[in-house]
């Protein structure tokens, strides 16, 4: 064995200009410090690293990516805050997430792109709230696909909402223990419960047409009255209102008169204008389900 060492002072190993002090066994270069005072090794056992390492640039580090993860970003995409909340950035106006199933699978319910929403019980269980996302509705290499909203009932995962690959839509509605009952709730704008008309105020929907009709629900309240609710079809065609429903009769169409709440609309416009006919503030909600396409 061939020792080089110093007791009590300096060590010094030269090499003179711009040489390299090389190291070597068995004649292999192991490691080496350049002139500037680089040093180069072969290996670095990563045990005996300890203590607080330099700061350094990870610019260009390779190979310290995550596997399946691959990102040409030159600006931040994804951050994650103290509280875990992640947000995503994208300076794009177009898509700014893309979720893809590449398995190739022509079978009907396969090629599912969906985004799952979990959470925990207070016992750590986990829960599964809803699922939002889109499958191949057919059987060959095509473009077909169903678009579902799910959420979590007593029974399990049960489909809210569905386009399917005609665009027909279907809701699944209704208390979810109540076989047989299904149910849609229309809530009025800025989800308020009415609007308040003053004495003689008036009240005009929208320029949104309803060619060739819609179905316009009208309920109001006042302080002397009970609820009085109608239900009346309008028709773009004939520029008229009809009476589907006016149990109370206090809703008067296509007139005014007082002491009632009065709806008119003009010939083919696309228009209604409900007005308040009582000497008092009344409540009144309007919702309106449009038929376009003609």
């Amino acid at each position: 064995m061939s020792t080089i060492k110093s007791s009590a002072e300096d060590l010094t190993i030269n090499a003179d200009g711009s040489n390299e002090i090389k190291f070597q066994i068995n004649a292999v270069e192991k490691a080496s410090i350049n002139s500037s005072g680089l040093f180069t090794s072969t290996t670095i056992d990563a045990t005996k690293l300890t203590g607080n390492l330099p700061a350094i640039s990870g610019a260009a580090l390779t190979g310290v990516g995550v596997a399946g993860i691959t990102s040409t970003a030159d600006a931040n995409a994804i951050t994650i805050d103290s509280s875990e909340i992640v947000t995503l950035e994208s300076a794009s106006n177009g898509v700014n997430v893309n979720i893809t199933n590449n398995s190739g699978d022509n079978g009907s319910g396969r090629r599912k792109a969906y985004i799952g929403f979990n959470g925990k019980k207070n016992d750590g269980t986990a829960v599964i709230h809803g699922q939002i996302g889109y499958e191949h509705s057919g059987t060959g290499d095509d473009t077909l696909n169903n678009f579902y909203l799910k959420k979590t009932v007593a029974s399990g995962l049960q489909d809210v909402f569905n386009v399917d690959n005609t665009n027909e839509l279907t809701f699944t509605g209704g208390r979810e223990n109540d076989a047989g009952v299904g149910g849609t709730t229309w809530r009025s704008g800025e989800n308020a419960a009415y609007m308040s008309l003053a004495a003689d105020a008036t009240f005009t929907t929208n320029t949104d047409p309803f060619n060739p009709g819609c179905i316009l629900v009208v309920s109001h309240w006042t302080n002397s009255l009970n609820l009085n609710q109608a239900v009346i079809h309008g028709d773009y065609a004939g520029g008229s209102l009809n009476e589907i429903s006016n149990p109370s009769g206090r809703i008067v169409v296509n007139a005014s008169t007082d002491d009632n709440i009065c709806v008119t609309t003009s010939s083919n416009n696309s228009q209604f204008t409900i007005t308040n006919k009582f000497d008092i503030t009344a409540r009144v909600s309007v919702s309106i389900l449009r038929f376009n396409g003609i």
